[in-house]
């Protein structure tokens, strides 16, 4: 396993059981669909999301289960308590297009494309 100095990837481990091999995860994530009014700009401005009546933007989004906690599995690896405790879940994150316009603008301002920022995983970090 090679290490890298600010992290190492062990978002998921391979255990093979019977033949048959299993992923699990050293950090618990939770899949959703989500359909946000607003949402964060690259930029880190506040915009709002286009919707009516009829049309709502769906975003598919991965969240940590539970950010900032120590990464699981370390168990079946022989690590050392010292250097298992400097790792923790972090949550990642990913820009995609949205129909959007500025979150306090008039109703009278154009919709534009922009990005926005959803969750997009979550990994096992080295604490600095």
């Amino acid at each position: 396993m090679m290490f890298n100095k600010s992290k190492i990837d062990l978002s998921k481990r391979s255990q093979p059981r019977g033949g048959i091999t299993i992923i699990t995860e050293c950090c618990q994530s939770i899949e959703e669909i989500i359909q946000p009014k607003g949402g964060v700009s690259k930029s880190g401005r506040i915009l709002e999301l286009y919707r009516d009546e009829n049309s709502t933007q769906s975003f598919y989004q991965i969240s940590c289960k539970e950010k900032g906690k120590r990464c699981a599995r370390f168990g079946q690896l022989s690590l050392s308590k010292a250097f298992i405790h400097r790792f923790q879940c972090v949550q990642k994150y990913s820009f995609t297009y949205a129909l959007v316009r500025e979150f306090t603008a008039p109703e009278t301002f154009p919709w534009r494309m922009d990005y926005i920022r959803l969750r997009n995983g979550c990994s096992c970090e080295r604490i600095k």
